[in-house]
């Protein structure tokens, strides 16, 4: 997919304003599967958008400071370039990360088992990390964890788990 069309701010507001207009139609919620899947496009879009907004206005910020910063010679101002040009990088990265995992199946839910396996004690809490781990991240990105299975390790960690991850 070429770059214009992941950073294509008008476009995607498009996109968002057409999704509104259908989310808020009052017909919307006779197709339960069609309404749910108008609703996550749109909650995806205004994301999107957000972090389109906030990228474009890093852009004009960090433009204002450059040309302040030519036509006065304050060490201070190279510095708030750096971390606004530090800023606008994170921001890219992340959403050509979200860019690639856009698929098809990428929105689907996931199923994590952990298994320690043969070692013992460090094994299993090897394995309570990694599950802490993984309900963090799914906790932060917004992510419903539903623990179906859990068996405790004798001394420390667990054994092994299963946990559902939806959204």
């Amino acid at each position: 997919m070429p770059s214009w069309t992941i950073f294509d701010l008008a476009g995607n507001r498009n996109k968002l304003e057409e999704l509104s207009c259908k989310s808020a139609s009052e017909d919307i919620w006779e197709d339960r599967e069609r309404a749910e899947e108008i609703l996550r496009n749109k909650k995806r879009l205004e994301e999107k958008v957000g972090a389109l907004e906030q990228m474009r206005q890093l852009e004009e910020d960090l433009g204002a400071l450059f040309e302040l910063a030519g036509e006065e010679d304050d060490p201070s101002l190279e510095e708030d370039a750096k971390n606004m040009l530090d800023e606008l990088a994170l921001v890219v990265e992340d959403q050509e990360f979200k860019q690639m995992l856009s698929g098809p199946s990428d929105r689907a839910n996931a199923i994590i088992t952990i298994n320690s396996g043969a070692g013992g004690t460090e094994s299993q809490d090897w394995a309570a990390m990694l599950m802490r781990m993984y309900q963090r991240y799914s906790e932060r990105n917004r992510f419903n964890w539903n623990l179906l299975d859990i068996q405790d390790g004798e001394e420390a960690g667990i054994k092994n788990m299963t946990a559902i991850v939806e959204g």
